[in-house]
């Protein structure tokens, strides 16, 4: 799909992130944007996950609005449904430009993480890698992390940085320290939704560590 020139007006995101309405998330294989069209790889282990996989889909869909797509790649006819969603896809890239709906692919913002350190002020960046299962994504998002206290008093706003992106940006932090005379915290906070570095890309996070302060309170 990637090389059919008569679909080179796309520009498909992979692991594409959606924000769930309860505090989760969900990553989908690869996301049309411009055509609302979501697409899932089934590997053999979804065979016997089938119920989590239509409540998740059923999520994804109406969060994003999207028309939904799985590709099974655990039996025969692999090439056969790669066929007849190209096909979906032609027509509803049709459907869009004929219509008027369809809007070109831009390109998504990307900041140097020293960038942002300087943008920000009295900010906690907090990265988060790899896949984390909805239940336990607020917990790795807001804590435990060993702080100065100097630093910490200092701090407004947490920035969540998931896979290299902008995913949560949280406000009213209150913070809770775990257990008396140990010196690991973590917080309860606002989101801020509208936040307008949400969706935007981090480059540069050179660090091996989990969080990072803005430049104003720590260099």
């Amino acid at each position: 799909m990637f090389h059919d020139p008569e679909l080179r007006d796309l520009r498909p995101y992979t692991q594409f992130y959606v924000k769930r309405s309860d505090s989760g998330y969900a990553l989908i294989d690869l996301y049309y944007p411009s055509i609302d069209i979501a697409i899932e790889i089934d590997e053999p282990y979804h065979e016997g996950n089938s119920v989590n996989d239509e409540i998740r889909e059923r999520i994804v869909t109406d969060e994003i609005s999207c028309e939904f797509h799985r590709i099974s790649v655990s039996g025969e006819h692999i090439l056969e449904q790669i066929e007849v969603v190209k096909s979906r896809i032609k027509e509803k890239l049709s459907d869009y430009k004929n219509g008027g709906k369809f809007e070109n692919w831009k390109e998504p913002r990307v900041v140097e993480m020293e960038q942002l350190r300087s943008e920000l002020a009295n900010t906690i960046f907090v990265r988060v890698i790899g896949e984390v299962h909805p239940n336990d994504l607020y917990e790795r998002e807001t804590g435990i992390w060993k702080l100065a206290e100097y630093n910490r008093i200092k701090i407004d706003q947490a920035v969540v940085v998931h896979n290299g992106m902008i995913t949560r940006v949280f406000i009213k932090l209150k913070w809770e320290r775990l257990n008396e005379g140990v010196n690991a915290w973590r917080f309860d906070a606002d989101e801020d939704e509208h936040n307008k570095y949400v969706g935007t890309f981090v480059a540069g996070w050179k660090s091996q560590g989990s969080f990072r302060y803005s430049a104003d309170i720590s260099a």
